[in-house]
């Protein structure tokens, strides 16, 4: 397993991102999340997350990442409704 922030560091790097059905941990995923929303010098345009477990993300650093994207796809991430809209 690649660690949280290695992944993190190099998905900031990237502007086009396709980590659909990749089965990331925990941890992979909520790091993912707190760098798009903190990255200042973030490339990272497109994003491609679907079928991934999603459910231990922070809401609030999910809003504000995806805010910060042109193109999101959290298809079938085991979202809740609330998270979902």
């Amino acid at each position: 397993s690649v660690q949280p922030k290695d992944m993190a560091r190099v998905v900031s790097k990237l502007q086009e991102v396709g980590i659909h059905s990749s089965q990331l941990t925990e941890q992979q995923c909520k790091h993912l999340f707190q760098v798009i929303r903190k990255g200042s010098e973030m490339k990272t345009k497109v994003f491609r997350i679907g079928e991934n477990d999603l459910t231990y993300v922070d809401p609030e650093d999910m809003a504000s990442a995806v805010s910060k994207l042109e193109d999101v796809d959290m298809a079938r991430s085991q979202l809740t409704a609330a998270r979902s809209c």
